[in-house]
């Protein structure tokens, strides 16, 4: 999922979890990219950042009416695509 359709996503789940009044849990499932930034793939990394940053901003936003925001960021798994960021950083 893109960071636009994480984020609208996101806002749909929020309206829905404050109109029922119980809380809940937002979460959203980014990349470690978005953590370490590695070269070859920047706008990989930002949209991902872009994530992380809207679970933190939500989880300020949401916390009063109980819901958590969090986001599950896998490491890397060695696929072709890890070829061009290994060049990158070589």
């Amino acid at each position: 999922m893109s960071s636009t359709g994480a984020f609208l996503a996101s806002k749909v789940v929020a309206l829905e979890l404050i109109k029922q009044g119980e809380g809940g849990r937002i979460i959203n499932i980014s990349s470690v990219a978005g953590k370490v930034f590695p070269g070859n793939a920047a706008a990989y990394a930002a949209a991902n950042a872009g994530i992380q940053s809207l679970a933190a901003s939500m989880s300020k936003e949401l916390g009063r009416y109980g819901i958590t925001c969090n986001t599950v960021c896998p490491g890397l798994i060695d696929t072709q695509r890890v070829d061009d960021i290994r060049q990158a950083n070589n």
